[in-house]
């Protein structure tokens, strides 16, 4: 078969004309699955743009599209035509087809510069294909929005979540519940200050939770040996968070490099205490030290640093309130990772869960870590906390 054989075909706003061809051809011939499938095969194979534009037309006239399954599939991937949008809708609504999960991550791993030829931007496209991949609904369809949604490409990330939290699919993702009590985003921010500088924690049977993030290497070496090891620089300062959203902003949710498997570390309330004990504001304050040498000196011999910084809602925005990390070197961190790690948890699982989870319909759906402010001695005052806000921790806590 030759080109000379097609003819005429309008498709949505373009029209495939070939002038110096036979001005008809038999509809009849259109419904013939021999006749259309060698066109459909010729053109793929000859990425011509014009014949490609009338393979689209031919399809679509097509009435027994299911008997084109393979043809469709080359034809989401092939950059010759401006019918992709309508392509994949078809496949959305009607066809549904399982192999073409492995044509559409052809498509998210290609990029999509030649789809953008409508001004639709990415977030346009991906939608399209995360709409096509919740309609097949198999395991592997459903596990190609999970990985994409991990995309680096923040578009992409946020329609594959979208449609993964929207089409009840979060069961399907493999989650390890947490040993940390949970609740509602919502819950807890009713529990919490909108303002001021607080110690906000997990806090059970006096033990407390600190995150860090890490690679997955030393991660895994870490949960296995209940301790850091392998790959963990004790020659450089470790900074650890007991605030969870804190941690997302920071790691996003994750995402980051290096920063992908997120550890829940548990610590004595008391061996919280001796960290305090030793710490040293990272920046110099009026309120806390006599003068600049003052502080100078105390940062030069210790090996604890506090730094208080805006806690983050779910979306990274940020909230009046400040939030604390901590961060150790040399004697300390080496006592700590001896001495007062209780457990080490990889709860990336459940970050990924609720990193997707965010995007359901209700904020109801998302779950966090159940965190309210800690309070040590009576009349113990963390350094760099606002001394003037002492007296409404008492309130505070009476909201638990």
């Amino acid at each position: 078969m030759t080109d000379q054989e097609i003819i005429f075909f309008k498709e949505g706003n373009y029209e495939v004309n070939f002038e110096d061809l036979n001005p008809a051809i038999e509809f009849d011939l259109l419904q013939d699955l021999e006749y259309v499938s060698s066109y459909l095969e010729m053109a793929l194979k000859s990425d011509n743009e014009n014949l490609t534009k009338a393979a689209c037309a031919i399809y679509f006239n097509f009435i027994e599209k299911r008997r084109l399954e393979t043809y469709l599939n080359q034809l989401i991937i092939n950059p010759n035509h401006r019918s992709h949008q309508r392509l994949v809708k078809h496949l959305q609504d009607d066809l549904k087809y399982p192999s073409s999960v492995p044509f559409i991550r052809e498509v998210l791993e290609s990029g999509f510069d030649y789809l953008q030829y409508s001004s639709s931007e990415e977030g346009v496209i991906a939608k399209w294909f995360s709409h096509a991949l919740n309609s097949i609904g198999t395991e592997d369809a459903i596990s190609l929005m999970k990985e994409y949604s991990k995309s680096s490409n923040i578009q992409i990330q946020y329609e594959m979540a979208y449609r993964l939290a929207k089409g009840q699919h979060l069961s399907t993702m493999g989650l390890s519940k947490p040993s940390l009590v949970l609740e509602y985003f919502e819950v807890r921010e009713e529990k919490l200050p909108t303002k001021g500088m607080f110690f906000i924690g997990h806090e059970k049977n006096d033990i407390i939770t600190f995150y860090a993030a890490f690679n997955k290497n030393i991660a895994n070496d870490a949960v296995k040996n209940q301790k850091f090891n392998r790959g963990f620089n004790f020659k450089r300062m470790t900074w650890i968070k007991p605030g969870f959203m804190w941690m997302m902003h920071r790691s996003g949710w994750a995402l980051k490099e290096n920063q992908e498997n997120i550890l829940a570390i548990s610590i004595k309330k008391s061996d919280v205490l001796k960290i305090l004990n030793e710490a040293v504001l990272s920046s110099y304050s009026a309120s806390e030290y006599k003068n600049e040498e003052e502080w100078k000196h105390r940062l030069m011999v210790s090996n604890v640093r506090i730094q208080w910084d805006p806690d983050h809602n779910e979306w990274g925005g940020k909230l009046e309130r400040k939030a604390i990390q901590i961060g150790l070197k040399g004697e300390t961190l080496l006592k700590f990772n001896s001495e007062y790690i209780q457990r080490i948890e990889d709860i990336t699982e459940f970050v990924e869960l609720q990193r997707v989870q965010r995007f359901g319909s209700s904020p109801r759906q998302l779950l966090v870590p159940k965190e309210r402010i800690v309070e040590f001695d009576k009349n113990y005052h963390i350094i760099g906390q606002n001394r003037t806000i002492r007296e409404k921790i008492k309130q505070l806590i009476k909201r638990k």
